[in-house]
Order: C-alpha cells, then sequence, then structure tokens
C-alpha cells in the first residue's frame, strides 16, 4: 500500500448507455484496485438501465449501495462528510 493523496474515485455513469461482461470485469478489477490503494470508489449519476445492470453484475453489492449517489453534488457531499 503507497500514501496516495487521491482519496476517492467517483465515475459519473451518466454518458454510459451499457455495461456488458468484459465491461463489469474491468469495473470490478477498478473497484479491488482502488480498495487495495485506500481509495472509495464511488458512482454517480446511474440512470435506470445502468443501475439494473450494475445489480445484474454484481457491482452494488460489490461497492455497497451507499457508494452510488444520484448526483455530483451527492457524492461530493459524501465526500466531505466522511473523517
Amino acid at each position: 500500500m503507497t500514501d496516495s493523496a487521491v482519496q476517492w474515485l467517483v465515475v459519473d455513469l451518466e454518458a454510459v448507455g451499457d455495461i456488458d461482461p468484459s465491461a463489469a470485469q474491468a469495473l470490478t478489477e477498478a473497484i479491488r484496485l482502488a480498495a487495495d490503494e485506500d481509495v472509495t470508489f464511488a458512482f454517480s449519476r446511474v440512470r435506470g438501465p445502468i443501475a439494473v445492470l450494475l445489480e445484474r453484475y454484481g457491482l452494488t453489492e460489490i461497492l455497497g449501495q451507499d457508494r452510488i449517489f444520484a448526483t455530483n453534488r451527492a457524492a461530493a457531499a459524501a465526500f466531505e462528510r466522511e473523517p
């Protein structure tokens, strides 16, 4: 583990129209790598069909519902509340 100035990584999914198995695997790996570096990984602006795909591929469970935000501002507010 290394010291990192990065504390959170929020991926804005508003423009994402699909998540296929390869993308789900890549996101799973990104979440794992972030955790290995003590970086909080989160999604913002997740819309209906993408939320369903996150659930289908197990990403919601891996990440936790508390790290999926309706807006970028909500994600930023959650970051500010963290100790």
